[in-house]
């Protein structure tokens, strides 16, 4: 089964238990990836994640490794940093996911000279957060993106 597909089968299941009134537990939680090219900034946002009851399926400090993650893992978010380590930065690596996998991005901006991309540019579901990521802030940007993109909820 490909990643994609495990993803849908995994929403699926998901969606039939809840419908029987009988939900497990252990496929409840969305996964995030989390492409950020800062370590203590990454840790940090795994630990919120984790308390806001998500799966982090994948933390990697590049455009290069998000894809192959991305693949690997098929996440029902990615959490992106807009300067990335690599080629690709994270305007460029969030456009090639959403063209290849459909999945929803929210980037993570710490500069106000970043440069946000047009709306033209990304052809899913996208979202901005500033640097500092605060908890509920975060949480609730995450329940929009899983809402407006279909993806299951936490």
């Amino acid at each position: 089964m490909t990643p994609t597909h495990d993803r849908l089968h995994r929403r699926s299941r998901i969606l039939h238990s809840e419908k029987e009134g009988a939900v497990d537990e252990t496929t409840t939680a969305a996964q995030l990836q989390i492409v950020e090219d800062n370590v203590i900034i990454a840790f940090d946002l795994q630990s919120i994640l984790t308390r806001l009851g998500y799966d982090v399926v994948g933390m990697v400090p590049s455009g290069e490794q998000a894809l192959q993650k991305v693949r690997e893992m098929a996440p029902d978010v990615v959490l992106m940093d807009i300067n990335l380590e690599g080629e690709l930065d994270g305007i460029e690596t969030a456009a090639l996911i959403q063209a290849q996998f459909d999945i929803p991005v929210i980037f993570l901006t710490g500069y106000s000279e970043d440069v946000l991309p047009q709306e033209s540019e990304l052809s899913g579901p996208h979202a901005y957060l500033s640097k500092p990521v605060h908890e509920r802030e975060l949480g609730d940007t995450i329940e929009g993106m899983l809402n407006r993109s279909g993806s299951l909820e936490k």
